[in-house]
């Protein structure tokens, strides 16, 4: 009971405060949790969007990796097709000598 045995004081203790600073203080009390509030909240938030980007960066560093080794295997057929090109056109030389 508020460090009293007093029901008067006791309530007049509960009784809100008439006095404008004590209200004036109060708002600021209520601004201050509801301040508190929205920065706990949007903490809580920062660490699941650290935790996303997290999970971007290593999404994005297999998709480039992954495109790498596409981009590798890409350079090995042209390669291999630029063979076989220079191996037919060869051949069709040949071919053109013995038919004359």
């Amino acid at each position: 009971m508020h460090g009293t045995l007093n029901p008067r004081e006791f309530l007049r203790g509960a009784t809100p405060p008439t006095d404008k600073s004590v209200l004036s203080r109060a708002k600021d009390d209520a601004l201050s949790a509801k301040v508190l509030q929205a920065s706990v909240t949007a903490a809580l938030g920062l660490g699941e969007l650290l935790q996303r980007m997290e999970q971007y960066q290593l999404q994005k560093l297999q998709a480039d990796e992954a495109l790498a080794e596409s981009r590798r295997q890409l350079q090995e057929v042209r390669e291999s097709l630029r063979r076989e090109t220079e191996a037919f056109n060869s051949i069709l030389e040949n071919n053109k000598i013995i038919a004359r």
